[in-house]
């Protein structure tokens, strides 16, 4: 069944939305809100108007990984937010050649992420993430950048440990986890079955309460959601002309990308402006970015299990956020 996303939750119909913005990877369909309400006398965000003018004339998800001897910009040691399952250094990854190596684009370069500017920008706004655990892995690697300047504070209102709030007071921002693996009303087929079939009753018309009622509260959102994954045992990146997406991936991505046209039309309709994040290519040369056997410990008896789907912390799911900053400069600097 094809699926429309060109809808909005009612409680969204009397929210001021400036900018929308989708995050698209591989086989996932992502619908992350975000306005932006920025300020353009924020000076160290103009002060770099010319390289952020030059960075949107290309295309910055177009191009390679190369090298970067830099070290990476945290580690499992000094970040303390990181997911068990992702700390892949602590879960006995041998290998750290995957952390050095940065996203190119062709044609212009894409700073690394800058935490004080991304609190400047977000200054006195709240920010959720919702989704699953891939949402989860990209908000714990923003706390983790975050964490170089500043430390956050657990704010949840509840002690549901699948949605957490954390606040930063020096800038007065707010962030949190809402759960929400399939994004519309989901329950179990057969709750009462005797064994845990994994099947599902979706409702692709009605989208999840458990987000919908919270999405009012906040002023940015980004969706995300499990991939399939697939063989990850590597150490280094693809070049870009030895994997591309082909078959169902592709076609997935093709959908993905005509209903992010079609809502893109519905929103011009009320007065709302999305963005892509489109990151499928520079993720689908990073196999070597997933935990794969290292996302358990080692002394744990599970020999089949081989997790491709999440991300190593730090890793190439730190570069999503080089993305997403980017995207709030230029906006910026627009204003």
């Amino acid at each position: 069944m094809k699926t429309q996303v060109s809808w909005l939750p009612t409680s969204l119909e009397n929210k001021t939305l400036k900018v929308v913005v989708f995050v698209l990877t591989l086989t996932l369909i992502l619908f992350p809100i975000i306005p932006l309400f920025l300020n353009s006398s924020i000076p160290s965000a103009l002060d770099d108007r010319a390289s952020v003018r030059m960075a949107n004339k290309c295309d910055i998800f177009r191009g390679e990984w190369v090298p970067n001897p830099r070290a990476p910009p945290y580690t499992n040691k000094t970040c303390r937010t990181i997911h068990e399952n992702q700390n892949c250094m602590k879960l006995g990854r041998p290998d750290t050649g995957f952390l050095h190596w940065r996203w190119k684009p062709d044609g212009c370069e894409l700073p690394f992420f800058n935490p004080n500017l991304f609190l400047e920008l977000l200054s006195g706004n709240s920010m959720a993430f919702l989704g699953d655990s891939v949402a989860r892995n990209q908000m714990q690697s923003l706390m983790c950048l975050l964490s170089r300047v500043t430390d956050a504070v657990d704010v949840s209102p509840t002690p549901n440990e699948d949605s957490r709030w954390w606040s930063y007071p020096s800038h007065n921002f707010t962030l949190a986890i809402l759960w929400s693996p399939f994004l519309v009303k989901a329950n179990v087929a057969d709750p009462v079955g005797p064994t845990l079939t994994g099947l599902f009753n979706l409702y692709l018309d009605e989208p999840d309460d458990n987000w919908t009622s919270q999405i009012t509260k906040f002023d940015y959102v980004i969706n995300g959601e499990w991939n399939k994954g697939g063989d990850c045992v590597r150490n280094i990146p693809f070049r870009r002309n030895e994997t591309r997406l082909d078959g169902l991936n592709l076609d997935l991505y093709m959908t993905q990308m005509e209903e992010f046209r079609a809502a893109e039309k519905e929103a011009n309709k009320r007065g709302l402006k999305f963005k892509l994040l489109d990151i499928s290519e520079a993720m689908q040369l990073r196999p070597d970015g997933h935990p794969s056997h290292y996302a358990h410990l080692i002394d744990v008896n599970i020999s089949k299990y081989s997790d491709c789907v999440h991300w190593c912390l730090p890793g190439p799911v730190d570069t999503w956020n080089d993305f997403l900053l980017h995207t709030l400069k230029v906006e910026s600097v627009r204003l």
